[in-house]
Parts: structure tokens; sequence; C-alpha cells
């Protein structure tokens, strides 16, 4: 009956016990069989019969409704494994596991495929490992190394080497098994290969980094605009502010720049621009900023620079464009007036850049190509 049951299942746990008890019933009515040899009345035998018949019921019957139980478990695992494997292949993320008992690794067919090695060829540990570049192994070794210590969940991201070359960006989240003991038994991850969402991530930062500076820049000269200028001024007078840091602005515009676009247009006028910017710019120190803030008028502001050193640095800055944009062939010369202004505890970026403003034309009643200071 047991043997029954198992090789044809249901169907066989019951067809046995039909047949058994028809075969026992006639055979004990005629005498045959072990039960009518027994020495009592015919009651007797037609109870063991039964009684017989019961254990043969009751170790089937169970048998039976396990065997039942396992073909629909059976089911529902092949489907879930296939259903797995389809939503794998769908996300492009597989499944591994690491047995620590052992220390041996196994990978699902989407796991085989990220990495670009074909599905059921032994891989180990190490391998495993070695796959990732050198400047991210080290980190995936100490988050795994640190998540068996500690039993808590890990992710990662790094790249890694596939079989044919080819450098790919991975992710990996999973967690420790933990035996009964409380130790760690086994380590299982998914890994997915992320390098499209990486590429897409760059690009667009770059297309935002992008955006962001010609936002912020002067298309004539390439240097900051007045928005981006005004923004860095007010930074840097918070800070001279809070730290007591020195600051001073540089304001300067081009002499007589209508005439010079009215007598020699205006394409020549945007080159004198541009030859401006460049000799002042160059003019500075490292840690200044020059900035256009419309037409022919530029701002320095000069961080951590004393009333002393700015004075220097403005004066620098109004030789350097006088002696490097001289007269050449069709082509203007070009002389500019500084006024400096030096912070002196003003509440705002307006205040100080109307006290430069005034010295910037101060500068240009007492005749131009010269620099002074606000009082």
């Amino acid at each position: 009956m047991i043997v029954a049951s198992y090789r044809v299942g249901p169907f066989g746990a019951a067809a046995g016990m039909l047949i058994v008890t028809i075969i026992a019933s006639l055979l004990t009515g005629q005498g045959y069989g072990p039960i009518a040899a027994i020495d009592g009345p015919q009651k007797a035998r037609v109870f063991f019969l039964q009684f017989y018949l019961l254990c043969l019921l009751f170790t089937t019957l169970p048998l039976a409704a396990l065997l039942i139980v396992r073909q629909r478990l059976a089911k529902r695992l092949e489907q879930s494994n296939r259903w797995l494997l389809q939503a794998e292949a769908a996300a492009l993320v597989g499944h591994w596991r690491v047995d620590l008992a052992d220390w041996t690794i196994h990978w699902s067919d989407q796991t085989y495929r990220v990495h670009g090695v074909e599905p059921g060829i032994e891989v180990d540990v190490r391998y495993s490992v070695e796959r990732y570049l050198p400047e991210d192994r080290a980190a995936v070794q100490k988050i795994l190394a640190h998540a068996v210590r500690t039993g808590e969940p890990f992710e990662y991201q790094g790249r890694i080497q596939r079989a044919d070359g080819e450098i790919r960006h991975v992710k990996s989240h999973g967690s420790i098994e933990m035996g009964r003991n409380g130790r760690a038994i086994g380590i299982f991850g998914t890994v997915q290969d992320v390098t499209e969402t990486v590429e897409n991530a760059r690009i667009l930062e770059a297309a935002r980094s992008a955006a962001e500076r010609v936002a912020n820049t002067d298309m004539l000269t390439g240097l900051p605009n007045r928005r981006h200028t005004l923004a860095f001024l007010e930074k840097a007078l918070a800070g001279a502010r809070e730290h007591g840091a020195p600051l001073a602005v540089a304001m300067f515009d081009i002499d007589h720049f209508k005439r010079i676009n009215d007598t020699y247009g205006h394409a020549v006028g945007d080159d004198v621009i541009r030859r401006v910017a460049q000799r002042a710019k160059a003019a500075l120190r490292e840690e200044d900023m020059l900035g256009r803030i419309g037409g022919e008028e530029f701002v320095c502001i000069l961080q951590r620079a004393s009333a002393q050193a700015a004075e220097i640095v403005a004066e620098r800055v109004r030789k350097a464009v006088e002696t490097g944009t001289g007269e050449q062939e069709g082509q203007p010369g070009a002389t500019i007036s500084v006024g400096l202004a030096i912070y002196d505890g003003e509440p705002d970026i307006e205040e100080l850049m109307h006290r430069a403003d005034k010295a910037l034309y101060a500068a240009k009643r007492e005749g131009r190509n010269r620099m002074r200071r606000a009082a």
C-alpha cells in the first residue's frame, strides 16, 4: 500500500485499499488467509478483518494527503521559481548566496548574465570578489565583513569587469542568514546592472552643470555675469561680516567706450571688452573674482585684502589694461577708470557697490585712466 501510494499517488492509495478490501473479504469468507485461521468465533474474525482494514486506511490516508500537499507545494514552487526568473530577467536583477560553512557561492542565471558568464559554469567566492575593480574591491569586502560581523543588512555599488572585458556598474542589496546559535551561516544578496542609470545620471549632471555655467557666465567675455557676480559678493560680504575678514570691491568701466563703438563699430567694441576682461583677470590674485555686470562695466571682488593690498591690486589691474590693450593695427587702445571701496560694515552689497561707484565717477571727473578710493 505504501509503495502504491508513493508510485501512483492518491489514486494508487484509493485503488489499493479497494483491491485489498475486496480480496481480503472474499478469501477470509472462504476460509483462506491468516484471519480465517484465528481460533475464535466468526464474529471475532470479522472484527479483526475490520481492524486490519482500518489500519491500512489510517496508514494510507495521511500518506495520500501528504502526497497531495507535496504536489501542490511543488507546483507552487515551480511557478514561483519561473516567475522569479522572469522578474530577474526583466529587471536585470540576479541573486546569489554564499555558504559561510564551506565557503561556496551560488549564482542565479541572471547573475551569470550580469557578469557576462555562461550560466552553469562553476564559480567560487574569490572569483566573484575579484570581478570588482581594484579601487572598488576593498570597499565591497569591508562592507560584507561588517555585515557578517553585525548581522545587519548591506548595500553597496561598484564596478565589475565582465568576462568579455567590459566595465559595468552594479548595485547589490542583501542580508545575513543567522543560525540557531546566533552566528552567521550565509550571505544572501541581489545584484543589478545599473550601468545605464549611472550613465544617465552622469549625462544629466553634466547637462545641469553646463546649463548652470551658461546661466552664470557672460557669453562675450567668459566671465561671471551680473547674477553670479552679485551672488558671489553676497557670500563674500556675509563671510566678512561673520568672521571679520577684509573685503574690497573695485568697480571699473572702459574710458570713452561710446566713442570706440561709434568710431570702429560694435564688433570692434566687443573685441575691446574681451581684451580688457582678459588683461584685468590676469592681473588679479587667485582668490579674487572679476565679473561683468553690464555693458563695459566690471566688478573686482577682492577677498582677504587689506586696504593697502586692495589699492595695489586695483592699480595693477588699471596698468595691465593700459599697457596690454594699446592701439594695434585696426584696433583702438583702451584704458579704464577704477573706483575702490573697502568694506566698512555696510549692511548690504548695494551700499558697498554704491560707495565704489561714487569713487569710480570721481576717477572719471579727474581725467579718467586712474584709480580712486572711496572715503
